[in-house]
């Protein structure tokens, strides 16, 4: 029953604008019955949909030149004139969507005051309140003159206004990095450098802006009721974002790498004096015991270089492994420290993604601020 209830009061939130605005244009029973009002001719009474066969002509309202006028010729005026009419017949039968056309083909020869009202009522039941909003802002451009000089119908027009007006807001991005593309709600809006702005409803929004070996950007805004928002957007690449550290300076595993090595030469250089040894002990006991051989302590001098021999290749072979320790120490130091990368203290979330495509795989990333 609430679940019911909720879904209830967001419809009525999201149509509240286009009720309100019908309810103000029935008030005023401005034109067939509820609506807009189209310039007077120079001292004709005014033209709507019950009246549209009165011809509307350029020139001077009061003695003066009206601006919404000028320049424009006589036939384009004429042209304006038959393709108002064709709306406001269509109007009259509820034919919004052909309406339209016709309005903004009529704005096409003439960009007029009275043909934007009946253009923002046509669209007020298309319920499109951005395409309402910038009508009525045209329609009112002049004050209440093109509007058969009626105050009340200016006002009627301001009142519409000020309804669709707190269902829009506005955002306003900028960018100065060449090259970089902007979308907003997935629609590109913006090639850099440069800047757009861009009336949206209320509400929720999504602006990304991407460039070849950047960080996406992307920025969710909530939008309130007449609130612009600006942003200006930076991309950053994996460098600009990122700091890499080590656990020890750099020198430091690789010192630990050589001094392994030069321990094992050292263990080198034993090992070679041992098997020097060996090899002038075996030269000694052939000249001093070939013929029968000799005990130990009748030869105490070779017994002497024997162990000598011995004692020095026991020193290589642990100073191959401590070497060999070290070494490996070292590497694996060496290996621990390679450069970790942290992300740099902001406001800024990466989030990595991994991806899979056909005979590829990787990782993209994305800045949400």
């Amino acid at each position: 029953m609430r679940a019911g209830g909720a879904g209830a009061a967001r419809r009525s939130t999201r149509g509240a604008w286009r009720r309100g605005l019908l309810a103000v244009v029935a008030a005023g029973a401005v034109l067939s019955g509820s609506a807009a009002a189209w310039a007077q001719s120079d001292g004709d009474g005014g033209a709507d949909v019950d009246a549209a066969d009165e011809m509307m002509e350029g020139g001077s309202l009061g003695g003066g030149e009206r601006p919404w006028a000028k320049g424009v010729s006589a036939e384009d005026q004429a042209e304006a004139r038959k393709l108002f009419d064709r709306g406001n017949d269509l109007l009259r039968e509820s034919l919004f969507v052909q309406a339209v056309e016709y309005y903004r083909g009529a704005l096409d020869y003439w960009d007029h005051p009275g043909i934007h009202f009946n253009l923002s009522l046509a669209l007020l039941n298309l319920n499109e309140p951005i395409a309402v909003y910038r009508s009525l802002n045209k329609a009112i451009e002049y004050g209440a003159e093109p509007l058969e000089g009626d105050e009340q119908k200016l006002e009627r027009a301001k009142s519409y206004l000020e309804l669709v007006s707190g269902q829009i807001g506005t955002i306003e991005l900028s960018c100065t990095q060449q090259g970089a593309r902007v979308t907003l709600d997935g629609k590109p809006v913006l090639a850099c450098p440069g800047e757009h702005r861009e009336l949206v409803l209320v509400g929720a929004h999504q602006v990304v802006a991407s460039k070849g070996g950047y960080l996406d950007q992307t920025h969710d805004i909530v939008l309130a009721s007449k609130q612009t928002e600006r942003i200006d957007l930076m991309l950053y690449s994996v460098d600009d974002l990122t700091i890499s550290k080590r656990r020890w300076a750099t020198w430091i595993p690789w010192s630990v790498v050589g001094a392994g090595v030069a321990v094992a030469a050292v263990g080198g250089v034993l090992h070679n004096q041992s098997k020097g040894g060996f090899e002038t002990y075996d030269q000694d006991f052939d000249a001093v015991c070939m013929n029968g051989g000799c005990r130990d302590e009748e030869v105490p001098d070779l017994k002497s270089e024997l162990d000598g021999a011995e004692r020095t290749q026991t020193i290589a072979v642990a100073t191959y492994a401590l070497g060999g320790a070290v070494l490996v120490g070292g590497l694996v130091m060496a290996y621990i420290n390679q450069p970790q990368v942290f992300r740099r203290d902001n406001e800024a979330q990466i989030t990595w993604t991994p991806t899979v495509a056909p005979g590829s795989a990787g990782i993209s990333a994305k800045v949400r601020f």
